[in-house]
């Protein structure tokens, strides 16, 4: 039993509640009425002896040193984390094993690779393939050039001989006005083109060429069946239209 002028008093010593009763009204510094202090750490004390006191010291760097003495890369600890893997890597594993791989497994790379890629395209292939562009490229130019007859200057309207039997009018001679009937033939780069026998389609190309007062004796030339035969034939005029065609329609062409 305490009396009026005692207390009970606990205190925490090395983590165990300890209690002891005091001859005051008040428990004294480092102890608490609570039965276990131990769990409360606004009443818990620590008590050291003299041999367990511990001496705290403190060093302090400036930057220079912290710099030159203290690895701020954190090298060792990237040189113990696993190596990432790359793309040379896949491919020195690759060659390495190359020969001892199936021949199904080289069929699935190769399968994948051109779903994601494309197909494979062989450098040689490709380089014939812009050759073979070139080419064509070089003959479509040849194609478009102008090319000439080696007597007959292009322009030049060309007749059969037989259409010119006296001059006279009528069927193979000179009509009224001085027209000329019969089929007649445009030569357009060294090659001969007929011109539809009507008169509307031949006084606009003479329009066109600004020779409509010009008599069709003066501008034809009269040849023989295989004189005209040995000259090239280019596509027909047909209509006005036609006379527009290029030169590389005209080398083009295939009777």
């Amino acid at each position: 039993m305490l009396n009026q002028n005692q207390i009970e008093c606990y205190s925490c010593r090395d983590g165990d509640p300890v209690g002891n009763i005091f001859n005051k009204n008040v428990c004294p510094e480092g102890w608490t009425i609570e039965k276990n202090p131990c769990e409360d750490n606004r009443t818990q004390n620590y008590h050291t002896t003299a041999k367990e006191k511990i001496t705290l010291s403190k060093s302090s760097y400036k930057y220079k040193d912290v710099i030159n003495n203290i690895d701020i890369n954190f090298s060792e600890l990237n040189n113990s984390l696993p190596k990432k893997d790359t793309t040379n890597t896949f491919f020195n594993l690759y060659n390495n094993g190359f020969y001892e791989m199936k021949k199904r497994t080289h069929s699935i790379f190769i399968n994948q690779s051109e779903e994601y890629a494309g197909p494979i395209i062989n450098p040689r292939e490709k380089e014939i393939e812009n050759l073979e562009e070139e080419i064509l490229r070089i003959q479509l130019q040849l194609d478009s050039e102008e090319r000439e007859h080696p007597i007959f200057d292009n322009g030049t309207i060309l007749m059969d001989s037989s259409y010119n039997k006296s001059y006279t009018s009528g069927f193979g001679g000179i009509a009224d006005e001085g027209r000329i009937g019969g089929p007649k033939f445009f030569l357009q780069s060294g090659k001969k083109r007929r011109i539809i026998d009507d008169y509307t389609v031949w006084r606009g190309i003479k329009n066109k060429f600004g020779i409509s007062t010009v008599q069709d004796i003066e501008i034809i030339i009269f040849l023989t069946v295989g004189g005209l035969k040995a000259i090239p034939t280019g596509p027909p005029i047909n209509s006005i239209r036609d006379i527009a065609k290029s030169n590389l329609e005209v080398n083009m062409y295939r009777p």
